[in-house]
C-alpha cells in the first residue's frame, strides 16, 4: 500500500476522534490492523466504504488523497472511476482483480499513474495491462 494511504487514514481517524481500537471495533477489524494500515501495509479495499463512512469522508480521498487537483484530472474521469469503483464493490466486493480493472480504466483515460502513484502501464504487480 502508499504509506500516503496510511497517513490519511490515521489523518481521518484522529479527526474523527477515534482511537484505533474504536474505529477497529467499528468495521470489524482488530486494532493491530488499523496499527498495521497506517504504518503503510496493505489493507483490503474491500472495507474501503465502511471505513471512509466510519471516519466522514470521501474514499477517493483516502486512496488518492488531493492529486488529482494537483496533476488536473478532470471531474469526468473521476467521476468515471468512482462510478466503477461503486458497480464493482456492488456486485462483487473489492479485490485485487476488481482493483486492476479500475486501474485499466484510469490507464485508458490517461491518468493511471496520477491516481495510483505508479508507472502507467502496469498493474500493482509490475505486469503489463493488457489493452
Amino acid at each position: 500500500m502508499n504509506p500516503e494511504i496510511g497517513q490519511r487514514i490515521k489523518e481521518a481517524r484522529q479527526k474523527a476522534g477515534l482511537t484505533q481500537e474504536q474505529l477497529g471495533e467499528a468495521i470489524g477489524k482488530s486494532r493491530v490492523a488499523l496499527v498495521r494500515w497506517e504504518a503503510g501495509a496493505d489493507f483490503s479495499t474491500d472495507l474501503l466504504d465502511s471505513l471512509s463512512e466510519k471516519l466522514n469522508v470521501a474514499p477517493e480521498w483516502i486512496m488518492f488523497g488531493d492529486r488529482r487537483e494537483a496533476v488536473g484530472v478532470s471531474d469526468e474521469v473521476i467521476n468515471l472511476i468512482e462510478n466503477a469503483r461503486k458497480l464493482v464493490s456492488a456486485t462483487v466486493g473489492f479485490n485485487v482483480t476488481d482493483i486492476q480493472a479500475i486501474e485499466w480504466i484510469a490507464t485508458k483515460a490517461g491518468v493511471r499513474n496520477a491516481l495510483f502513484g505508479e508507472d502507467e502501464g502496469n498493474d500493482q504487480t509490475g505486469e503489463a495491462i493488457a489493452s
